[in-house]
């Protein structure tokens, strides 16, 4: 596999670096555990069970100075270590980024925090949900009632997962070169801003498009049916045979009447008359003629049905485990493909398990440390990826987003657009969100005339990566074959909807419809309201996350072997691993599922936002025992429930009553865009970043994904207008000005 010989120890109490480790394991990383054994027992949960599959475990127990050393000597031996302890925690155990870069100057390691390391919270405790209401982002999704609302997605986790394990891969790429480690640091507050790239910015000049963004009142293409049953849409259903009869059955005079009782749509002219026909058939009549008329669309599913469709196994997106303690069940696989595949682990051990092999395995008088030294004497304040050469023939944000993310960490990335340019673009502020740091050339490369343009492109690059549909790469001649005919070496990344194999593998697909697949849309509306859909578009975005991370380990590979390779990532796929707090048994059942509840304010007592007497909110995060504390304190004040009780209080009396039954808390922001890309101590600390656009003047975006001073990462461009660097990037290939003219009065280079 990938990553053999590769050795990573994991010190983490919390899911997100657990995630990380397990999307290197299944690439083939031995993964070592470290259980505390002080530390409350593990719980046999669903989660658990994944995030734990396929590693070792070893009991280590931090707080004695004698175990530290042997956790000093199992570094030695590393080549990478994921952990969860903030700043000071780890500066307190001598396993703070300065310290370990300073005595093994080869490991690469991974903290996996609430915030960013260099940010003035860095040493603050934080959930998804406490990270989500302190920045304000509760207050950027729409409900069913005014108000922020508890978001059930784990944003921030599943983020930092892939943000952890893509720096890592970036490092181990440059240590092949430079045989030096360091540091691929990155929080929970960055995991849940890679969505936010698309709505949190400004511009010094924003033409309208910009100034709109997607407003957090966007109507989404949700329809009821007449069982009951949702479907989600993404592009007008009025093609279809039965609409069209219905709407003629209906008469024109009544079809206006009903698209006047919603506001205009621009994708879905008669969204009215379209809400009204859905409900004369069931869901499944509709998805049949939606699909056979190539209307992408996808039925609104409960948690956990997506482990039984067919397409997901098709791909191995679903695997069966027989767990020692839940028993035979489905878990998500990897959520990519590469060669040699991917594989999912043994069922999760228990802690500890494998203490003495470990232990046998140190004390081994054979073994040497590691790279205990770096082999060569490069400078270490470069970006990571310098040097690498990617060609984005991407649209949307799938495919952008993440070859932005490598530009980030030092790759050139030419996007390569059509004449037109992407689509994303009308959406100026959400197209702004995946394209910086990016050359665009656009050229119509329908033409044979663009057939040398494509050519050199791809014999440039080390990397190609697009996201249209294979029919029209192949077309494009943009195809893994072609692209390997070109470039033998090239490393070819393919992002699909539903996977490479299977019926569904050419079909069209959007981050809404993998929304409403994967059950998030029906888990957002809360029990028993419609669903909705998330305005954070995280299915695009875990997506483009898993394929840098297939194209990171094509990378990583054709370094050891010499040889190229096409690797692949899905919308299918990516959403499958966000389920990964669940299990299904054959027979249908979902273990470790909870819903939202119907306000929308959470899923427990002690995991919610409460409104306070004086109109704001605060989030808490409290255990059950401490919950139950609390409710047994207000036992003689006559308060029927905590909803009534903190709406007796004010936030800060409420923040003061958390703490003092050992919960934690954070007032829930409201309308904090403006106030985030304006605050100093986000722009210190490069969360937020500024640059010069040709056209906006100066911009400002959400800035670095990664957090530590050791890993340079580039900001050098704003987001490219369209054809920018055409002539630039032409010349660069030795074509000649008379060419270049030439090419412009064709109408095949813009």
């Amino acid at each position: 596999m990938v990553l053999d010989g590769i050795t990573i120890i994991e010190l983490a109490q919390t899911k997100a670096p657990a995630l990380s480790t397990l999307i290197l394991a299944e690439a083939g990383a031995t993964v070592i555990k470290i259980d505390q054994p002080n530390k409350q027992s593990e719980k046999v949960t669903a989660g658990a069970a994944l995030q734990n599959r396929g590693k070792k475990r070893v009991f280590i127990d931090l707080e004695n100075t004698d175990w530290r050393a042997k956790i000093r000597r199992m570094l030695a031996f590393a080549d990478v270590f994921v952990h969860d302890l903030c700043p000071s925690q780890a500066k307190a155990v001598n396993l703070d980024a300065d310290t370990l870069r300073a005595d093994f100057p080869s490991l690469i390691s991974s903290a996996v925090t609430p915030y960013p390391g260099n940010h003035p919270d860095k040493n603050r405790k934080g959930t998804d949900s406490l990270v989500m209401a302190r920045l304000g982002l509760l207050d950027e999704q729409k409900g069913h009632r005014d108000g922020p609302i508890y978001i059930s997605f784990p944003l921030g986790t599943m983020g930092a997962a892939y943000l952890s394990a893509i720096g890592i891969l970036a490092r181990l790429i440059q240590r092949q070169k430079t045989g030096m480690g360091g540091a691929a640091d990155t929080s929970l507050m960055q995991g849940m801003l890679a969505p936010m790239a698309m709505h949190w910015a400004k511009a010094e000049k924003p033409d309208p498009s910009f100034s709109y963004g997607i407003p957090k009142d966007n109507s989404p293409s949700l329809f009821e049916c007449a069982d009951g049953q949702w479907v989600h849409l993404m592009a007008s259903p009025d093609k279809c045979p039965t609409m069209q009869a219905l709407f003629e059955k209906l008469g024109s005079d009544a079809v206006a009447e009903a698209n006047g009782l919603f506001p205009a749509n621009r994708l879905f002219p008669n969204f009215g008359a379209n809400t009204k026909m859905f409900k004369t058939r069931d869901r499944s009549f509709w998805l049949e003629e939606l699909w056979a008329n190539d209307v992408p669309a996808q039925g609104v599913a409960l948690m956990g049905e997506i482990f039984f469709d067919q397409q997901a196994h098709a791909n191995n997106y679903v695997v069966t485990v027989d767990d020692p303690n839940l028993g035979k069940i489905l878990q998500p696989g990897p959520p990519f493909s590469i060669t040699p595949p991917a594989k999912a682990g043994h069922a999760a051990s228990l802690p500890g398990a494998d203490t003495d092999d470990i232990l046998a395995w140190l004390d081994h008088e054979q073994h040497s440390a590691k790279l205990a030294s770096p082999g060569k004497n490069f400078a270490t304040d470069i970006p990571p990826l310098t040097g690498l050469k990617l060609v984005d023939f991407g649209n949307f944000l799938a495919g952008p987003f993440a070859a932005m993310l490598l530009a980030d960490l030092g790759a050139d990335v030419i996007k390569v657009e059509s004449r037109n340019g992407d689509p994303m673009r009308v959406v100026a502020r959400a197209f702004a969100g995946c394209q910086r740091n990016k050359r665009s050339i656009a050229v119509d490369l329908r033409s044979h005339q663009a057939g040398p343009i494509r050519d050199a492109l791809i014999k440039w690059a080390d990397v190609v990566h697009h996201n249209l549909r294979e029919n029209a790469a192949v077309k494009l001649g943009l195809d893994y074959k072609c692209a390997s005919t070109v470039n033998p070496d090239i490393v070819h990344c393919h992002v699909t909807a539903y996977g490479k194999k299977g019926e569904r593998s050419t079909w069209p697909g959007y981050d809404q419809l993998f929304q409403a697949a994967s059950g998030w849309e029906k888990e957002a509306g809360g029990k028993g309201n419609p669903p909705i859909w998330h305005r954070f578009g995280m299915m695009d975005h875990q997506c483009a996350m898993a394929s840098t991370v297939a194209t990171l380990l094509g990378v990583y590979s054709r370094g050891e072997t010499g040889r190229g390779q096409a690797v692949s990532a899905s919308i299918l796929g990516a959403s499958l691993m966000t389920l990964n707090d669940i299990s299904v048994r054959a027979d249908g059942r979902v273990q470790g599922k909870v819903q939202l509840n119907s306000e929308q304010t959470g899923v427990s007592h002690g995991d919610r936002i409460y409104q306070c007497a004086d109109g704001g909110w605060v989030a808490v995060d409290m255990s059950e025992a401490q919950i139950e504390r609390l409710k047994v304190a207000l036992s003689s004040k006559e308060i029927p429930t905590l909803e009534l009780y903190f709406l007796s209080l004010s936030q800060a009396l409420a923040e003061k009553v958390v703490e003092e039954f050992g919960g934690t808390t954070e007032r829930v922001k409201l309308d904090q865009c403006a106030d985030f890309l304006s605050s100093k101590s986000n722009l210190a600390s490069n969360a937020c970043i500024e640059l010069m656009h040709r056209d906006y003047g100066k911009i400002v975006q959400v800035g670095a994904f990664w957090n530590t001073d050791s890993l340079a990462q580039k900001f050098e461009r704003a987001p490219p207008t369209l054809g920018e660097h055409s002539a630039e990037i032409l010349k660069g290939f030795d074509f000649l000005d008379a060419d270049i003219g030439k090419l412009r009065a064709d109408k095949i280079v813009r």
